[in-house]
């Protein structure tokens, strides 16, 4: 018999899901940052509709740079399918700049959290 997944347990599930693709995506494009060199997430927003999500990450780079990297899902119509559309961009952020700017003061959505060592503790495996 499947297992429920709570409301707080999807919460948590999401922003690895949504870090997975994008690093993912990251790794299939031609730039000179690789899924490798993100040593850690120091911050996240994560939004999720009916049919996409999205999402963004600070990331802490190995080589002591900082990007914004953002990503936006389209979900497959049969759950548990590959993502039907994965978009990433990738913004390297200012040496005193803590998060990326948005064209709007109410962005993120749901604002960044800071809870990220789950995140973190996938990058390691």
């Amino acid at each position: 018999m499947p297992r429920t997944i709570s409301i707080d347990e999807l919460r948590d599930v999401r922003p690895l899901f949504l870090l997975r693709q994008a690093l993912h995506a990251l790794g299939t494009t031609p730039r000179d940052t690789r899924p490798g060199d993100v040593e850690r997430i120091e911050a996240f927003w994560a939004f999720e509709a009916s049919d996409q999500c999205s999402g963004g990450f600070v990331l802490g780079l190995i080589d002591g740079r900082r990007a914004y990297l953002d990503v936006w899902v389209e979900l497959a119509e049969n759950e548990g399918a590959d993502p039907a559309k994965v978009d990433i961009e990738f913004t390297a952020l200012a040496e005193n700049q803590k998060y990326p700017r948005f064209p709007s003061t109410s962005d993120p959505p749901g604002g960044w959290r800071h809870d990220v060592d789950m995140l973190n503790d996938s990058l390691r495996r």
